[in-house]
């Protein structure tokens, strides 16, 4: 193939502390269908604390010339991504994480699909599997996937809409390719974000006129979080991420960022209220809240039977879902965890959504 078939691609990587998961992340992408000479793999180390360094230098030992490492002395992915990016030689850039196992026609898939899609098309992306499949993660995946879940973002979009062709258009992309000149001309990533990074820059680009893409022709394995605490506090993370970013993009806020923060300030106000009145009402024999005009019933027992109810219909929800999706369980034990992604979810982001709107103190990365 010539050169004009084949165009030079630049693919970079951020991480830090990725002893777990570098060495398959960088032979999945060193053993790709495209010939070798036409792409570079930009490592963005961010000063690991593991051994994630003498890894990827013996592995570039093994493979000279075929991959470049950078000091991220800022540690976080952002910074890394966009020091990869000015560092990158291709007009076609691949974006991807040290945790994400790429297949073998990844490159050739991606690359194509941009090239061909014209130059209004700023990226394409891919989509996302889970590679280190057990009860935990699968119940993360399905979770975020349904629309319970994932409240219409672009990974439950992705894989529950019905799509007519395999590529489709999209608000916002992950492990994506891009074009070298629209991020330059965005500004690339906004560091100030320690999470939501990718999203907020595919909304700048789809501000100038260009147009996102996904693909299901390029399926990425994705190393998901393996405990409940740490999807936790990526859902709070997110929440506060949404926050920021609504703040920046005004016009960017949708409804159903709302939908878990009211969740969270019924489930904590309301709650907290109705075991107040609940205690004063058994022990004290004594209602607050008094009674409703021209009814002999009293405010405090009508508010507790309320929040009982929310909690029942939320928890009947929880169950439909649950039951719906049980035959996409490789193992059925999943659908326990099931029941407890979903509030994880919901409570996770909204209070870190409120927590992103009423900042008492400057904000800084969990991580």
């Amino acid at each position: 193939m010539s050169e004009e078939e084949t165009p030079f691609i630049s693919i970079i990587i951020p991480v830090r502390n990725e002893e777990k998961h570098i060495q398959e992340c960088l032979e999945a992408l060193l053993n790709q269908d495209y010939p070798m000479d036409r792409y570079e793999i930009i490592i963005a180390e961010g000063m690991s604390e593991d051994n994630t360094r003498n890894i990827i230098e013996n592995i570039m030992k093994m493979h000279p010339g075929r991959i470049k490492m950078l000091d991220n002395q800022k540690k976080l992915a952002s910074p890394g991504l966009d020091m990869g990016i000015l560092e990158a030689k291709a007009e076609i850039l691949g974006l991807i994480g040290g945790h994400t196992i790429a297949p073998h026609d990844w490159i050739s898939t991606l690359s194509t699909i941009l090239i061909e899609s014209g130059r209004n098309v700023a990226a394409v992306g891919s989509t996302t599997l889970t590679a280190n499949a057990n009860p935990v993660t699968e119940a993360q995946q399905i979770a975020l996937n349904s629309a319970f879940g994932g409240f219409q973002t672009a990974e439950s979009k992705q894989i529950t809409s019905d799509k007519k062709s395999d590529v489709y258009e999209v608000n916002s992309v992950s492990f994506a390719f891009y074009r070298k000149s629209v991020l330059l001309e965005v500004g690339m990533h906004d560091e100030k974000l320690f999470s939501g990074d990718d999203f907020e820059m595919n909304y700048r680009i789809r501000k100038k006129g260009y147009k996102i893409l996904a693909t299901t022709r390029a399926k990425v394995k994705f190393y998901r979080r393996t405990t409940i605490k740490k999807f936790y506090k990526r859902m709070y993370e997110f929440g506060q991420a949404r926050a920021l970013i609504t703040k920046k993009h005004h016009d960017s806020f949708r409804i159903y960022y709302l939908v878990p923060t009211l969740f969270v300030i019924y489930l904590f106000g309301f709650g907290i209220l109705a075991l107040i009145t609940l205690i004063v009402n058994v022990f004290f024999r004594y209602y607050l809240l008094g009674n409703f005009p021209f009814l002999n019933i009293p405010f405090d027992t009508v508010l507790q039977w309320f929040f009982v109810a929310v909690l029942g219909l939320y928890f009947l929800l929880t169950l439909l879902f649950t039951v719906k999706s049980i035959t996409r369980f490789e193992n059925k034990k999943g659908a326990i965890y099931l029941i407890l992604m979903y509030p994880i979810i919901h409570i996770g982001f909204g209070l870190g959504f409120i927590r992103g709107v009423f900042p008492y103190r400057t904000i800084k990365p969990q991580r």
